[in-house]
């Protein structure tokens, strides 16, 4: 087992064995030989993360998967189904200075409206995000937000955000989207009860 080129270049030590065999054979300077040990297991840096560490994460993120389906950028606009509503309600009439007035102290056609509008919109997102669920998971993307905190309202889209943002390093544009949906659903209600307020300012007096 003698290497004379090893010989005259390679300190004595522990090396993987000439052979081939999973392990280290000693060689003493001049010669292999009957010595072996198992090779020692991969040094790691301190702070490195290891296989079985406590922060190794459990879900690598994957940028090649799009997690933006349309159900969620659906889910995003349902709340500008307040500005359908409005329309259908001066389509028809209903949408009147003293409708505005009483509404809350009575049933009127605006307070009806509300109410209808409240349940379609919790309906459709709850659906849509169950195919959203789906959806995700078709696509590549692991334990995705359930769809059943959609019965919790807002929690689904925030929930759902943060879930892909982690899985994908994506997401965040539905989330913005709806945010300035749900600002817009809120401003033109008050936008139309002041300008109806201007208009019929000599009625209210």
């Amino acid at each position: 087992m003698t290497d004379p080129t090893a010989a005259s270049t390679t300190p004595p030590g522990w090396y993987a064995d000439p052979s081939g065999a999973p392990q280290q054979r000693w060689w003493d300077g001049m010669q292999w030989n009957e010595a072996t040990q198992p090779n020692p297991a991969p040094a790691y840096a301190y702070g490195a993360t290891t296989p079985y560490s406590y922060n190794t994460p459990a879900f690598a993120a994957d940028s090649s998967i799009n997690p933006n389906t349309p159900q969620v950028w659906a889910i995003a606009v349902v709340p500008l189904l307040v500005i359908v509503e409005l329309a259908i309600l001066f389509g028809l009439g209903l949408m009147t200075i003293d409708s505005i007035m009483q509404s809350g102290s009575g049933t009127t056609p605006v307070d009806v409206a509300d109410l209808i509008l409240r349940v379609v919109g919790y309906a459709i997102v709850v659906v849509l995000a169950a195919f959203d669920h789906r959806e995700l998971t078709r696509r590549g993307v692991e334990r995705p937000f359930h769809w059943a905190f959609a019965f919790l309202g807002i929690v689904y889209m925030i929930g759902r955000t943060v879930v892909v943002k982690r899985r994908t390093g994506r997401g965040l544009a539905p989330l913005f989207v709806w945010i300035g949906c749900w600002i817009v659903s809120v401003i033109v209600p008050f936008a139309v009860g002041i300008i109806m307020a201007v208009v019929y300012a000599d009625q209210l007096a």
